[in-house]
């Protein structure tokens, strides 16, 4: 499971090891394949887009994975989690977009029938508060 959740590139790292921004235009589909690599499904998950996947952790509390880019075709997952309460569900930590959070939304609605009430984000980073207008 870990190698399925590491920083996925298209490109070799830099010298200094930071995930590389290579130089060189980078082949679309080998980037389309590194975005689907780092979201693999694995039993019981649900991918409700390409850069979007939910687990189920225990009876009403999920975790969402997401990715985003922080520079060039380097995906960066970020988790997240949706707990289910008798009056709606609490996000915890968006989507890197609104696109992202949008889907999150649209999932807890419509399939679980739990939609979102209240979101709270953790840190005031990218991959948590992007979509901090919703």
């Amino acid at each position: 499971m870990a190698a399925a959740w590491a920083p996925l590139t298209g490109c070799a790292p830099r010298a200094d090891g930071e995930p590389g921004t290579a130089a060189a235009a980078v082949d679309t589909s080998a980037a389309y394949a590194a975005r689907t690599a780092a979201l693999a499904p694995e039993a019981g998950d649900v991918r409700l887009a390409s850069d979007v996947l939910v687990r189920r952790i225990a009876p009403g509390l999920w975790m969402h994975v997401t990715l985003g880019t922080l520079r060039g075709p380097v995906y960066y997952p970020a988790n997240g989690m949706l707990l289910e309460t008798d009056s709606g569900s609490v996000l915890f930590d968006t989507g890197w977009n609104d696109a992202q959070t949008r889907v999150l939304l649209d999932w807890a609605a419509r399939t679980l029938r739990h939609p979102v009430r209240l979101a709270v984000g953790t840190h005031f980073h990218a991959d948590r508060l992007s979509a901090g207008a919703w």
